[in-house]
Order: structure tokens, then sequence, then C-alpha cells
């Protein structure tokens, strides 16, 4: 098989499969990402966003489909990546947390770490971390907004 028939191939692999990812995005799943980490480039979580915005997506969200967050929270660990911005903050209304698509955030989820969001006004964009307790897995945390980290984009988010 020749190159060009390879790409034929995959091309057309990924349309039946239905999902065809931007460059610098990897699949998982059903949706498209963007891993910062794997490009050095951390952030403010504005900077993040504004950056995720001009690659026609925005920071990820999760809740919508739990196959979908599975599905990269398993990734996330897998490929050891460090802590990252997502999409959600109360920023507009303090401790009303808010996905960017608009949906809120489920505060009862088991993705926030124990006890969080816990800093009032001062932390008010949410991070994506590995909780440092004996039962270490990836949970939700809130931070400053203007703390530099890694960040994850998803293609196709649409803000509110």
């Amino acid at each position: 098989m020749g190159f060009k028939s390879f790409l034929l191939l995959l091309t057309t692999i990924a349309a039946v499969q239905g999902v065809t990812c931007p460059n610098y995005f990897d699949q998982v799943g059903e949706n498209c990402y963007y891993f910062s980490q794997d490009y050095g480039d951390s952030r403010s979580w504005d900077s993040a966003r504004t950056y995720c915005q001009s690659l026609e997506s925005d920071l990820a969200v999760f809740g919508i489909d739990c196959a979908d967050t599975d599905r990269l929270i398993k990734h996330i660990i897998r490929e050891d990546y460090a802590t990252m911005w997502v999409g959600a903050s109360d920023e507009a209304q303090e401790n009303f947390w808010v996905w960017i698509d608009g949906r809120p955030v489920d505060m009862k989820s088991k993705l926030w770490y124990y006890n969080e969001p816990d800093s009032g006004s001062s932390y008010d964009c949410a991070l994506l971390r590995f909780n440092s307790g004996v039962h270490r897995r990836l949970t939700l945390y809130d931070g400053s907004c203007s703390s530099s980290y890694y960040y994850v984009c998803e293609y196709g988010v649409h803000s509110k």
C-alpha cells in the first residue's frame, strides 16, 4: 500500500467514525482535545481560554456524557499530565460554579476533591489535578485564575 492510499484509508476510517480532529488535537472517545503540556505551554485561566478559542475550541467541560468524561480522565492519567485548567469558574457569581457552556457544575460530583471548592473569592477557576491523598485520583480544585498552569482545550465547545 502506497503512502497516498494509506492516508486515504485513515481519512476514510476517521470519517466513518464521525470524528476528525484538527491539527494538534488528540482524539479521546468521540471528542478532540488539545493538551498544552504536550507543547510546554502554561498560562493563566483567561489566557488559556483565549488561546483555546483561537483554536476554535474552549477549555474542556465535563458532565454532558459520563462515558466521555471517563475516557478523558483515563487518558489524562495514562499520559501522566500535570495540573491543568478546565472550563469552569465562579467568577461571575461567588459560589455558583458554571461550565463555560452555561451549565451549572454539579457541586456533589465525585470529581470535586474533598471540601472543594474551598478558597472563597480568591480562587475562582477550576483545576484538574491528582489529589495528594492515599487514594490518588484525578479531581477538581478551585485555584487562583491568575496562576499559570497547563490547560486542556475541547474542540467544539461553545460558550454561553
